[in-house]
């Protein structure tokens, strides 16, 4: 009796279940909160079609009870899951795949901020078409998110992927020009005002973009321990128009250096200075340097100065009756010249290099001076310059008088492995010493073409040269020395006209363009 009991009271309750269940959301709401227990249902007997819309809720599922084999493939959609009910501690890591969600079921309302982390999305399941338009955007990537290994090219980065502005500031002191506006400014002016603690222990570099940059009148001020790099001499140019004596488009500073990049005065007026250091010592590196018009065209002015120049290029063209200089060295100046050309034309007076009163030291520089309707001089040093002249070529040409050396008011440069050359027009000179004490060793002089006249070496009025293992040639004279100076020429060859001697000549081991040896005295 009690068994058949106890059976009838099974059976009744399995139908009381069904029948609640069959009578959906009427029955469900006079079932008290947590009355049926997982206990109470067998496994899978519960389908989707059993559960009423809304009915299970994030509080009527105990934590962790679903797991992934619970959940059909894109059983879960966004209309079963209540805005908000899903966040990071209902998910176990990696627990979501692309397989697990309907395509388009997750949009943004779905997902709270921050809720979805790299430990929440398994290795390659966000493809690019997952991701809306835009959707990606600085604030949401933490910072070295990204590595050389996440782009390839079918990542299909483009710049108009990248905000204006998005990589200024990556790296400390370090301040971007560029002209469409994707730098920290559009112009070296203003990047070098922004800068106001500059010191040895805050150094900055002001990186300049390719392009043109047009100055106008204005100059760019180099600071101490700010270095201006442009992005190659053929692609970033500052250029300019300031017409001044103490100015240039560039103006130097110590401790500082200019590199990568063409600088250029196009003044037309008076005075056409390209860079400008008074009592600074700036380092110039890689530069392409021109001065076009004016009656004085400089490249490079340098006044009590010590600058480094290292890989110049300089080419300045002055009016008709101006003066045309590469390089100007003044005013006990103690500068270093290395991998420097410097070329001056177009002017009454042109002059490769110009030293005056200074000490330089010149090493693999090449010097043109050419087309002047009066004078040119390769290398010009005046005013008891001392100047170290090693492995140089110094041209001048097309002039009434050309000069490839000329040493004036008691000079004593040193010139080693060096080629002087003067062609073409009325008087040419090889190497000219007035009032001035050359040595030359192993030194090729030569002049030629000259309507008037060509020296090798001409000397003049005082002083003392030495001329050792050199060549030395000239139609009208190899060598002029005249009364008031002492000249020793050694173990050389002497190819053209006759040696013209006044004064103190000592000749050993010399030969004639022949090959006739003069042990003591020379032809």
């Amino acid at each position: 009796m009690r068994k058949k009991t106890r059976n009838k009271l099974c059976v009744l309750s399995l139908f009381t279940l069904v029948t609640i269940l069959a009578m959906g959301g009427k029955a469900l709401a006079r079932i008290p909160d947590n009355a049926i227990r997982s206990e109470h249902i067998r496994d899978g007997e519960v389908r989707t079609q059993d559960i009423d819309e809304d009915a299970v809720t994030s509080g009527k599922i105990a934590d962790g009870e679903v797991q992934n084999a619970n959940l059909g493939a894109g059983a879960v959609t966004s209309a079963k899951i209540v805005a908000g009910a899903v966040n990071t501690n209902n998910i176990a890591d990696a627990a979501v795949t692309s397989a697990k969600i309907a395509a388009g079921a997750v949009n943004t309302n779905n997902i709270a901020d921050a809720a979805v982390t790299s430990a929440k999305i398994a290795a390659g399941q966000v493809q690019n078409s997952d991701i809306a338009g835009n959707a990606v955007t600085g604030a949401k990537l933490a910072n070295t998110t990204l590595i050389d290994a996440d782009f390839n090219a079918a990542a299909n980065i483009n710049p108009s992927k990248i905000a204006p502005g998005a990589f200024a500031g990556l790296y400390r002191n370090v301040i971007n020009i560029s002209l469409d506006g994707n730098g920290d400014f559009t112009d070296p002016i203003a990047a070098l005002a922004s800068i106001t603690d500059n010191s040895i222990n805050t150094p900055y570099l002001v990186k300049i973009m390719p392009g043109t940059y047009d100055i106008g009148e204005a100059t760019v001020q180099m600071k101490p321990y700010v270095d201006i790099e442009g992005s190659g001499e053929k692609v970033t140019r500052i250029t300019g128009n300031i017409n001044s004596e103490i100015s240039g488009v560039v103006n130097g500073t110590d401790n500082a250096e200019l590199r990568l990049l063409t600088v250029e005065n196009t003044s037309g007026k008076d005075l056409s200075l390209a860079i400008y250091n008074d009592t600074v010592s700036p380092k110039l590196t890689n530069i392409v340097v021109i001065a076009t018009g004016g009656d004085l065209a400089v490249c490079i002015t340098n006044i009590s100065a010590s600058p480094t120049l290292t890989n110049i290029t300089a080419n300045a063209v002055a009016f008709e009756w101006g003066e045309s200089i590469g390089v100007m060295n003044a005013d006990s100046s103690a500068l270093t010249m290395k991998n420097v050309t410097a070329n001056a034309s177009g002017g009454f007076f042109n002059v490769g290099v110009l030293n005056v009163s200074v000490s330089t030291n010149m090493n693999q520089v090449t010097t043109s001076a050419s087309g002047g309707i009066a004078f040119n001089f390769g290398v010009y040093n005046d005013e008891g310059s001392l100047t170290t002249m090693s492995n140089i070529t110094a041209n001048a040409s097309g002039g009434i008088g050309n000069y490839g050396v000329y040493n004036q008011d008691f000079s004593s440069p040193t010139m080693t492995n060096c080629t002087a050359g003067a062609s073409g027009g009325d008087i040419n000179y090889g190497v000219y010493n007035d009032e001035s004490s050359a040595t030359m060793l192993n030194v090729t002089a030569g002049a030629s073409g000259g309507s008037s006249a060509n020296y090798g070496v001409y000397n003049n009025d005082s002083g003392t040269v030495k001329i050792d293992h050199c060549v030395l040639s000239g139609s009208t004279n190899t060598i002029y020395n005249p009364s008031g100076v002492t000249a020793y020429v050694g173990d050389t060859l002497l190819d053209g006209g006759a040696v013209d001697n006044s004064g103190t000549l000592i000749c050993a081991g010399v030969f004639d363009e022949a090959g006739t040896f003069y042990q003591s005295n020379c032809p």
